[in-house]
């Protein structure tokens, strides 16, 4: 196991619905040398594995993420690429890929959350007339990176163009933004239209701007809600993966906390490449 995996691992442990599990084991365990730390710890576990998988949590905390933003609309599109310094590609980062195919060996396909961005991105890049960017990067025992398969869907089902394929990955939202930029630099472009679900942004946009990249947004995909009724704190299955997607976003954003990982303040991105002119 290679230190990639190692950390897709750490970060699963971290997420919903393992973390939660994960402190009832302790807790369970706990209880046969100190019974009532371990019966505290393992109530503490079931009511977040609970809560974990409800609309109330998911709903909060995409509201947050998602506040102040909104779509980009014509008017603001149009008076971008008019006036000075106008954006000059689209900005797109794969979510991923998975192996299907009991009936289609080796068949690939992207998640659902890479596929409403690559379908986001071809309307937007029509729209704006405007080349693509994708960044992606190899997805462990797969033929096609998650990157070529939104290429496919973006080209051949969208009807934009793609024009850089950047798959040289990046570590966070700061490492993925100085790859874009040090792609993008060579054809001279600085300033970009990010598109992304609207909960990544808040990770995506400063990791661009760190780098040096002027940035327009365009958040996609608003998944707060204002669930009502007590089904909101019923759990279940969709509710849990909403979960899980929206505790990665927060965890990506403290984790710029942590050092190394911050933010330069002066626009520089922390990992050594150089900046877009």
């Amino acid at each position: 196991m290679d230190w990639l995996e190692l950390r897709e691992a750490a970060k699963a442990l971290l997420l919903p619905p393992a973390s939660p599990i994960l402190l009832i084991t302790v807790g369970v365990l706990l209880t046969l040398r100190r019974p009532r730390a371990g019966r505290a710890l393992a109530g503490i576990g079931l009511v977040a594995a609970w809560l974990s998988a409800t609309w109330a949590l998911a709903d909060a905390m995409f509201g947050a993420l998602e506040s102040g933003q909104r779509p980009l609309d014509a008017q603001t599109l149009r008076a971008a690429l008019d006036g000075p310094d106008p954006p000059r590609a689209v900005v797109v980062v794969a979510a991923g890929a998975r192996r299907d195919g009991l009936f289609e060996p080796r068949a690939e396909r992207l998640v659902t959350r890479s596929l409403e961005r690559a379908v986001a991105a071809a309307r937007l890049a029509k729209q704006a007339g405007l080349p693509v960017l994708i960044h992606g990067w190899s997805d462990p025992g797969m033929d096609a990176t998650s990157a070529e398969l939104m290429r496919r869907v973006i080209e051949d089902d969208g009807g934009a163009t793609v024009r850089w394929l950047d798959v040289s990955g990046g570590v966070g939202h700061a490492g993925i933004g100085q790859a874009i930029a040090w792609t993008l630099a060579a054809d001279g472009v600085a300033s970009v239209i990010a598109s992304t679900h609207a909960h990544n942004m808040p990770r995506l946009r400063p990791g661009l701007e760190a780098a040096g990249l002027k940035v327009l947004p365009a958040p996609h995909t608003f998944r707060s809600a204002d669930t009502s009724g007590p089904r909101r704190w019923l759990p279940n299955g969709d509710a849990a993966e909403a979960n899980a997607i929206a505790f990665y976003e927060w965890f990506g954003l403290l984790s710029y906390r942590l050092p190394g990982r911050a933010l330069a303040a002066d626009g520089a991105a922390s990992t050594g490449r150089p900046r877009a002119p």
